[in-house]
């Protein structure tokens, strides 16, 4: 007997002319469709082509670590009915709730249709914004639990609320200067650059707000790492 896979697939910004043909066809057979999130610009698109769906946002409403919720999301769907079950998601590269799918059915229970993040839409709309091709992509929640190196440029994604929007403000200020410039992203508008310290001021955060932290040079930095030491003793030598 067949085993049966899920099947993963990203939706971006939720503008059905970005979708590849691919990805469409993956919704339309869908069975059924599960959306990480019902609050998506897509879902606008579904019921007008009468596709019906399902979201998991009440794990999301009633979780309070990320980790467990991604762990949940996955049980939930691995648990699944239907023949052809789709699994709907901003970006399937910086979704945590993936990579626990993937862990729970291994590559044999998960096939990935390529198609369009939205990642790939924020960095096309700033491309200008950074001096080279190399960016790193990361969520919110990881970021924090990660390195932080100034030499790279950072898209970091997910800033779904204030305070975690202060937090990567801490982070980042460690190293950076307070007016250095950043550029807020959503999934409505062009990237709008503001200094550092106004990253947790703004209106509005949602799952689709991202911030774009382009590489910096020495003298926007107001403490130096040991990369910048070794330079330093290069030049010296």
């Amino acid at each position: 007997m067949k085993r049966r896979t899920i099947t993963v697939l990203s939706v971006g910004p939720g503008d059905p002319s970005l979708l590849n043909a691919a990805t469409l066809s993956a919704l339309r057979q869908a069975d059924p469709l599960v959306l990480r999130t019902e609050r998506h610009p897509l879902t606008d698109w579904l019921r007008e082509q009468q596709l019906p769906f399902v979201s998991l946002d009440d794990l999301y409403e009633s979780s309070d670590d990320f980790d467990l919720m991604a762990v949940r999301m996955a049980e939930r769907l691995r648990g699944l009915p239907g023949s052809h079950p789709v699994y709907a998601v901003s970006d399937l590269f910086t979704d945590r709730s993936v990579d626990e799918l993937f862990r729970l059915c291994g590559d044999a229970g998960v096939t990935v249709v390529p198609g369009f993040s939205y990642a790939d839409f924020y960095l096309s709309r700033c491309r200008g914004l950074f001096p080279s091709a190399g960016v790193r992509v990361v969520a919110a929640s990881d970021f924090l639990d990660s390195f932080y190196d100034p030499d790279e440029t950072l898209l970091i994604t997910e800033i779904d609320q204030e305070i975690l929007a202060g937090e990567i403000k801490r982070k980042i200020s460690v190293l950076l200067d307070d007016e250095a410039p950043v550029h807020l992203l959503s999934a409505a508008g062009r990237p709008r650059t503001v200094p550092l310290y106004e990253l947790d001021r703004q209106r509005r955060y949602d799952h689709l707000t991202a911030v774009l932290v382009p590489a910096a040079d020495e003298s926007r930095r107001s403490r130096r790492t040991l990369r910048d030491l070794r330079r330093i003793m290069d030049r010296l030598r």
